[in-house]
């Protein structure tokens, strides 16, 4: 699973370097701790901004981080995309309610558990199962913006 990780964080760091990004900070220097969780998405953009790290994107671990740290950047007075860019990982359901509409990688959960489950049936078989992993897609959405020089 790392790869379809590591290929979906490629997606959304390209886009954000092609959306004018230069300052990109990562729930998880530039790089916070975030727990994959609510409070860790709060508690990474809190920790960024209160050591006066300036940052113009912010990439989450996860949608739930993604939608945590758009209410911290809310209380600190910033406005998701015009200040600061925002996409997430998984693209969960609520992420395309989101207020803006969260801008994410998806990684297809269906095809991602029909795989494990064929594995799941060749190693009960006595098999090496052959595994492909489903190919991440960024989904667009209203939480990022082309940085203005």
């Amino acid at each position: 699973m790392a790869v379809a990780n590591r290929a979906g964080a490629r997606l959304a760091t390209q886009h954000l370097l092609d959306a004018g990004q230069t300052r990109i900070a990562w729930g998880a220097a530039l790089v916070v701790e975030g727990e994959f969780t609510e409070s860790g998405g709060l508690r990474a953009v809190e920790q960024l901004r209160d050591a006066r790290i300036e940052f113009t994107a912010f990439f989450a671990a996860n949608d739930q981080m993604a939608i945590a740290a758009a209410l911290a950047l809310y209380r600190r007075g910033l406005r998701v995309p015009d200040d600061v860019s925002l996409v997430g990982f998984d693209d969960f359901a609520p992420a395309r309610y989101a207020i803006p509409p969260l801008t994410t990688i998806r990684q297809s959960v269906y095809p991602l558990g029909c795989q494990a489950a064929v594995a799941m049936l060749e190693l009960l078989h006595g098999r090496t199962p052959q595994v492909r992993l489903p190919d991440p897609e960024l989904v667009l959405r209203e939480s990022t913006r082309r940085r203005l020089a």
